[in-house]
């Protein structure tokens, strides 16, 4: 994701920053065999305090300096996914928002930036604020790569995703409409390519700002930005790639929720 170069943020150490998150919690659970959206589905099948949203809320509640968190859900869902975070979290009420999401990831994100924007005017605070875009989705994403996201954009970045290699053979395919196969064009060099992850780490104003620039892009799935840092590159600013976590593999199939069940069992009772 290189752009032109643009100069980074200025941003001070650690102790000097507030750290607020940004949480999507409106995909659909229908490939996972649920009627409900994916991020109420839990971890545990007997407990619904376990729901992806909850334990994603619970690892970023972890990163040292957040100070607030906005959750997007669909707007048939926003009590429910409201209750539940209330009920899980009693200590941090006043930290959890939840708000109703847009029509695509993009818009749910702008949602959330927004929401933010508006309780920081409410608030008396003058240090820089670093924000981290999440998906419920990859709930076991870990807190200590989480702190490493905020730890490097507070060093003086502007936008910072955690990535791994790809392992697989990637080849490229010629179009082959209402055809399961397809005619290989050839292979694409691995090397230099990697899966993204989120969280991603932003300067608050940086994503804000891009957001605002792209608000239109944003209203259709054909147009709208995958992710944010894409978002923010294309607005000018360079963006840096740092080692991910395998634990952060996001939740889509019925497969990916049986290894996520696994993992949560393996580290809630070793």
């Amino acid at each position: 994701m290189t752009q032109a170069p643009h100069h980074a943020t200025p941003h001070t150490d650690d102790a000097h920053h507030t750290v607020v998150g940004i949480v999507t919690a409106a995909g659909a659970g229908t490939r996972l065999g649920y009627s409900m959206p994916k991020a109420l589905v839990p971890l545990d099948p007997e407990n619904p305090d376990t729901a992806l949203v909850v334990e994603a809320v619970r690892r970023m509640l972890g990163v040292e300096g957040m100070a607030e968190l906005v959750v997007t859900a669909p707007q048939e869902h926003r009590a429910l996914c409201a209750t539940l975070l209330a009920r899980c979290f009693p200590d941090h009420g006043e930290r959890i928002t939840v708000v109703t999401g847009g029509a695509t990831r993009q818009a749910s994100v702008a949602c959330g930036v927004e929401a933010l924007a508006a309780r920081s005017a409410r608030s008396d605070t003058a240090k820089p604020v670093i924000v981290l875009v999440h998906d419920a989705a990859r709930v076991l994403a870990p807190t200590a790569m989480m702190q490493r996201l905020v730890d490097t954009v507070a060093a003086g970045h502007d936008a910072v995703i955690p990535v791994l290699p790809v392992a697989d053979s990637i080849v490229r395919v010629g179009a082959a409409r209402g055809t399961e196969n397809y005619p290989v064009d050839g292979a694409v060099d691995r090397r230099d390519l990697r899966i993204v992850q989120t969280p991603q780490a932003f300067p608050f104003p940086v994503l804000a700002q891009a957001h605002a620039a792209f608000h239109h892009e944003g209203r259709t799935e054909i147009t709208a930005f995958t992710d944010d840092a894409s978002l923010v590159a294309a607005h000018g600013h360079n963006v840096l790639a740092v080692i991910g976590d395998h634990h952060a593999a996001k939740v889509t199939t019925p497969a990916d929720l049986v290894l996520a069940r696994l993992t949560y069992q393996q580290e809630t009772h070793p």
